[in-house]
């Protein structure tokens, strides 16, 4: 399954491009971006969340190849048997998590 690590801090590489979701071929992937104001008055894009759908996706590791940061990877995590197919649908970016600083003014 596709994961997006975080440090210690809760950041991310993640700068909401948007790369992934193209890439993928049966759209297992969803950005779902925001936009903040910088100090300098621009507007800049970022993650609010990244929805995974691991039923759909067929693991041909498109999206990983696709991201410009880095920030989604193949984990070795194998065993995802559920009872219901909406707990396949995951959310790869935690709870309050931001992006790395030195990243955002990729973006």
């Amino acid at each position: 399954s596709v994961i997006m690590p975080h440090n210690d801090n809760n950041e991310h590489k993640c700068t909401g491009c948007s790369a992934c979701e193209l890439a993928c071929p049966n759209k297992s992937i969803r950005i779902v971006s925001g936009k903040i104001k910088l100090p300098n008055g621009k507007n800049q894009k970022i993650l609010d969340t990244c929805i995974y759908d691991l039923g759909m996706c067929t693991h041909c590791n498109l999206c990983i190849r696709s991201c410009p940061t880095g920030a989604i990877i193949m984990s070795n995590l194998y065993e995802h048997a559920v009872y219901d197919r909406k707990d396949l649908i995951i959310n790869l970016n935690q709870p309050n998590s931001k992006i790395m600083e030195g990243l955002e003014e990729n973006n």
